[in-house]
């Protein structure tokens, strides 16, 4: 790899994915070039050590979000710590009679850049690169307009530096002799009065406003007393939570896409699946009023780690609703494939049908519907994938080339050939990647050709066409 400036290298611009959260509710998700999410992660990756030694320390119970993993040098680790602030959050109000709950505005797209610089510099000493990471981040915005204020979402290295950010308000509300807990942007005061509940809901919304010129979400912001926290802390979705983060964790080893091998389990084992009855939880969360998305998604991950096919029906009639949970939907299907050909090109149909009626899709789910499409060819159905090369958005239009170079037809291998032109990046490199299921003279042929040391400029074509010839 040849040496980089970083200082003088020019950024890519990000590609903003609108993901949805709820079914009216949409969050953005930020792609970066591939090799600028390596810069930026490797960068903060040399500040998070420093950061995390400024943080309250983990062994206070006070902030549990997003801890770096100290004691490697090439690992970047971050964890959670989910389960340890809802533990403590109960634990605290036992302790208390009300309790201040507040949630930053917007945290990550209202961060001002300018605050964040001078943050990270205090907090590290590492002046160069903080300034560095500013004009970065200034410049990861679709239209390349550059702004003042945004960390990109979805970013591992974001999570770092909003924890920095954050490192100057915890410890002004800790100096102030404040009972509380944070997970990333989400506050809880204990106290022992209304007013003193009240007093830390200001003293926080003062600092915020004036340090970091940030604010807090008027409609998740209030005040309540113990007694209604520690009943939400034990409500259903808490509970069904806790339950499947024990399923991820003892049957799938972290993995929350594992598969379950059935013959392999105990009798108690299979026991204790079967109790969650997942068939009946999908059935009931999508024939209420309103879908409860949590319990959709478990009973998912469920059903897809047994490989059971039977609530694939439900699933598909019930698309129009599942939008936000579909990354999961995506995976149930794929978890089908050992259902054989015939009953995947089934589905495949039906999946396409939907996709194409006519009626408004989100990228977001229209690229999570084709992740099956994209890893094998017995979900083939080209004239449809052939239509949807034709979308506007470039990540649908990667999905549809990668699942076409997937296809049993050569015809339709044959359309990879010519989607490097006028393509983006995105779709580029997925017309590289998918030649290497062309014919050997086709494919050697049409690959760039990449002598001497591996360059930035060429160093992602080049890898994807590298990794594409092993796989050939």
């Amino acid at each position: 790899m040849s040496t980089v400036d970083l200082h003088l290298r020019e950024t890519s611009p990000a590609l903003t994915l609108i993901a949805q959260k709820q079914k009216y509710l949409v969050r953005p998700i930020h792609l970066l070039d591939p090799i600028d999410t390596i810069f930026y992660t490797a960068l903060v990756r040399r500040l998070a050590p420093l950061i995390e030694d400024k943080r309250p320390k983990k062994s206070a119970k006070i902030v549990f979000s997003y801890r770096f993993k100290k004691g490697t040098k090439r690992q970047f680790e971050l964890s959670t710590g989910w389960r340890g602030y809802s533990k403590r959050a109960n634990e605290m109000a036992h302790q208390a009679e009300y309790v201040a709950i507040a949630d930053i505005a917007d945290f990550f797209a209202h961060t001002y850049l300018h605050r964040l610089n001078n943050a990270l510099a205090d907090l590290t000493g590492l002046t160069a690169e903080s300034a560095l990471l500013e004009r970065w981040l200034g410049t990861w915005s679709p239209d390349r307009t550059v702004v003042s204020q945004g960390l990109p979402v979805g970013q591992l290295a974001s999570n770092v530096l909003a924890e920095g950010l954050l490192v100057e308000v915890d410890d002004f509300l800790a100096s102030k002799g404040f009972q509380f807990i944070r997970y990333v942007d989400d506050y809880y005061f204990f106290c022992q009065d209304e007013s003193s509940a009240f007093e830390a809901l200001y003293e926080l919304g003062q600092r915020l406003a004036n340090v970091e010129r940030l604010g807090l979400n008027a409609a998740k912001t209030r005040i309540i007393r113990a007694d209604k926290l520690k009943e939400e802390l034990v409500s259903p979705n808490r509970v069904l939570q806790a339950r499947r983060d024990a399923f991820i964790e003892n049957f799938l080893q972290g993995d929350p896409y594992g598969i379950v091998d059935w013959a392999a389990l105990t009798h108690a084992q299979q026991t204790k699946i079967d109790g969650i009855n997942a068939d009946e939880m999908l059935e009931e969360a999508l024939a209420a009023d309103i879908v409860d998305l949590s319990k959709v998604t478990f009973a998912l991950q469920v059903l897809g780690a047994l490989r059971r096919k039977g609530s694939a029906d439900l699933v598909i009639k019930n698309l129009a609703v599942l939008g936000p949970v579909s990354r999961h939907v995506g995976r149930f299907l794929l978890a089908l494939e050992s259902a054989g050909p015939a009953s995947v090109q089934r589905l495949a149909k039906r999946v396409m049908k939907y996709i194409e009626d006519g009626r408004f899709k989100t990228p977001y789910q229209v690229i999570w519907l084709l992740d099956p499409f994209t890893r094998s060819g017995v979900w083939d159905n080209d004239d449809a994938l052939r239509r949807l090369l034709k979308w506007s958005d470039e990540l649908v239009q990667r999905q549809a080339l990668l699942a076409l170079s997937q296809s049993p037809k050569r015809s339709s291998r044959q359309e990879v050939r010519t989607a490097r032109n006028n393509a983006s990046s995105w779709v580029q490199r997925a017309a590289l990647f998918g030649w290497r299921t062309l014919p050997k003279d086709e494919r050697e042929h049409g690959w760039p050709r990449y002598r001497g040391a591996w360059t930035v400029e060429q160093v992602m074509n080049r890898a994807v066409v590298e990794y594409a010839r092993s796989l050939a």
